[in-house]
């Protein structure tokens, strides 16, 4: 796994405190988003990256100087082709539905565990 807070080296924005709990305090200690992207690239490789909303994620970290070019694979559009009369396509929605362990928290790796309990139920269906 790779799994890491990210100082941005200025304040966090309200709306993004609200919407995740991470505050200045939790990012004081982390290393910078520059000094990650070596890690994340190795880590990664040329294998598929999956995620809900992928390009949102990826389009940032290249935006940012990572050169992620690898395999997609997205369970948003995955989600639309199978389930029908869901309320939301929110990853969050959709893993109150249909998810029994994993939840996501805005935190990357509980996130991660539950796309791919996501991602097996989008298999079976």
């Amino acid at each position: 796994t790779f799994h890491t807070f990210i100082n941005f080296q200025q304040s966090i924005p309200s709306l993004i405190k609200k919407l995740t709990s991470i505050t200045e305090k939790d990012v004081e200690n982390a290393p910078t988003l520059e000094s990650q992207i070596p890690l994340l690239e190795e880590f990664c490789e040329s294998l598929p990256i999956m995620g809900h909303n992928i390009d949102f994620d990826l389009n940032f970290l290249n935006a940012n100087g990572a050169n992620l070019k690898n395999p997609k694979l997205d369970t948003m559009p995955l989600s639309h082709m199978v389930f029908s009369n869901i309320q939301s396509f929110s990853l969050e929605i959709l893993c109150k539905t249909f998810n029994t362990e994993y939840f996501p928290s805005h935190r990357a790796i509980d996130d991660v565990l539950a796309n791919i309990e996501l991602f097996r139920t989008i298999c079976k269906e």
